[in-house]
């Protein structure tokens, strides 16, 4: 879908859409390359279409390693079904680094609390 891929730039502009489908596409196929070159020379004539199977072939931890990391990738790529999920995680790293969520909680909190006693500082005179 472009659309939303759209709307997610900064300085919206077809150039600089164009200009982002073009990398994107450049570091995807570059990705695809790279990946089909070195499942030719891992494999050679016993390679299936299906990568997860090769992997799947080998034993010990690099196989193991990799699943997982196609598993996580799946994970932020479908962003139909996992919407919420990668929401959460990307709030808890802002969490985990910036405390953006608790400083904005805390400020809210603060201004609350001071409202109240105001309420109740003028309520008593």
């Amino acid at each position: 879908m472009v659309f939303p891929a759209y709307v997610e730039l900064e300085k919206r502009s077809t150039e600089r859409f164009t200009q982002a489908s073009f990398f994107m596409s450049l570091i995807q196929g570059v990705i695809y390359v790279t990946a089909s070159t070195i499942c030719v020379l891992l494999f050679g004539s016993e390679i299936s279409n299906d990568l997860l199977t090769n992997i799947s072939s080998r034993q010990g931890t690099v196989s193991v390693l990799i699943r997982s990391s196609y598993c996580f990738l799946l994970l932020f790529h479908l962003p139909y079904f996992f919407f919420s999920v990668k929401e959460y995680v990307l709030v808890m790293i802002d969490e985990a680094l910036n405390r953006s969520l608790s400083n904005n909680l805390e400020q809210k909190l603060s201004d609350f609390f001071k409202k109240k006693e105001e309420k109740l500082n003028d309520g008593a005179d």
